[in-house]
Formats: C-alpha cells, structure tokens, sequence
C-alpha cells in the first residue's frame, strides 16, 4: 500500500517485484546521462523522481515510466511542469535499467501529495 512505500534508496532490493514507492518528482527529458530540471519538458512519457526535492545528480535520480491514458495526462511534465518538487508515490515494477538507470517501468498508480 501507499502506506508501506519503499524508499527510493531500497530500490535495487526490489528489482523485478511490483511495489509502492516515495519520493520527488525533480524532472523529465531523462536520458543516459542527464535529467532536465526545468520546464519546458518535451516528453510525456516519464519523469525522474529522487529522495529529495532539490536533487540534481543524475546517478540520485531515477527514470518513472508514464503510460500513454490516465497517468500520462496527470503526471506529464510536458502539461504539468508545476508538478516538480512535489512528493509523489508511484506504484509500479521495479527494473535495473530504465532510461539509463535503475527506475520503474511500468507505473501502473501514482498519487501527488
């Protein structure tokens, strides 16, 4: 449950399992090797959250998968670039490789704080 989300520090410790987890959405426009931290973004389909609102080392951030429906058209940094900052909890498969990094892919609930 929402309740019981994991911290985003014990990711890895639930690869390949479907859980709650916590924390910042900090950007969007994820890649390899960097994340946008400010708007305009130009893809809906993911966002990058951290541990901490104010988080801007890419290897601290992890990459969150936005289906196309529902939880693109409420999450997209694209739509909603006051979004960042805010905590959220997303619930979705754990995976060690997702835009670059270890991240969740697919999110099948999220919820803003």
């Amino acid at each position: 449950s929402r309740a019981k989300a994991i911290s985003l520090s014990r990711l890895s410790e639930f690869e390949g399992m479907k859980v709650w987890v916590k924390g910042y959405i900090v950007g969007g426009d994820v890649s390899a090797d960097s994340v946008k931290y400010v708007s305009p973004f130009t893809k809906a389909s993911h966002m990058a959250i951290a541990e901490e609102p104010g988080e801007r080392l890419r290897a601290k951030c992890f990459g969150v998968s936005l289906p196309s429906g529902k939880i693109q058209d409420q999450f997209s940094l694209v739509a909603f670039p006051e979004h960042l900052s805010r905590r959220v909890w997303v619930k979705g498969t754990v995976v060690s490789s997702y835009l670059g990094g270890p991240g969740i892919n697919p999110v099948t609930e999220a919820i803003l704080e």
